[in-house]
């Protein structure tokens, strides 16, 4: 991880008119400071679980609605996503042998496969004058996909390329720029997921299976 180191610099001048001496040729003076190192923290609105439902074998483009997060830490952050393998509900859990594909969304997928992604953006979008309940399986690219890695939002990784009007948020703040990197203190942004189902003959179909996402937060 990444620090970052924060300057608060407090100045002490005592110049009495005693002390002044127009013959000096130097003056000094004492300057304390105090270094620390910010906390880097990220905070998710709401709790409990959330789901895709009911979803087919091999159907494309099944939308989340948005997870809000808070950098509720002290400096510029940037996120980073990753997930884990699914599983289902037993006692202890049983992987589904599913992988994850990292092309391009909404493409086909195999059996024991399976596609999820994330984007980052404004964190209310929906309450800014769209219509649109979710993101568009437009938005999201093959950059976007969530692996059991985790991958820095940057640019491209997880964030929206194709934004149409507005062009930007209330604030002024350019779309564009609403991504999960360099999200500043106390800076909103809304997760919208993206998932493709494996196709029929998978395994464990049929039940409830989980993945656990992970948006871990580290100084710009």
């Amino acid at each position: 991880m990444k620090k970052s180191l924060v300057l608060g610099l407090a100045l002490a001048l005592s110049l009495g008119m005693a002390a002044v001496s127009f013959a000096a040729t130097s003056v000094t003076f004492r300057v304390t400071v105090i270094v620390v190192s910010p906390g880097v923290s990220i905070a998710r609105i709401g709790t409990g679980d959330v789901g895709f439902g009911t979803v087919a074998t091999g159907s494309t483009g099944n939308f989340l609605d948005r997870v809000i997060f808070t950098n509720d830490g002290q400096t510029t952050a940037d996120w980073s996503l990753s997930t884990s393998v699914f599983e289902n509900l037993a006692t202890p859990p049983v992987s589904t042998g599913w992988t994850f594909l990292t092309d391009t969304p909404g493409g086909a997928v195999g059996v024991n496969q399976v596609r999820m992604a994330g984007v980052w953006d404004y964190w209310n979008y929906a309450l800014t004058g769209n219509t649109a309940a979710a993101r568009a399986l437009a938005d999201f690219a093959a950059n976007d996909t969530l692996t059991t890695s985790p991958v820095v939002s940057s640019v491209t990784a997880y964030g929206v390329d194709n934004h149409a009007s507005p062009l930007a948020d209330p604030d002024g703040n350019p779309y564009d720029s609403l991504k999960g990197y360099i999200v500043p203190a106390i800076g909103q942004r809304s997760l919208w997921l993206e998932f493709d189902a494996p196709a029929a003959g998978s395994n464990h179909l049929t039940e409830m299976v989980i993945t656990t996402v992970t948006v871990a937060a580290a100084a710009h």
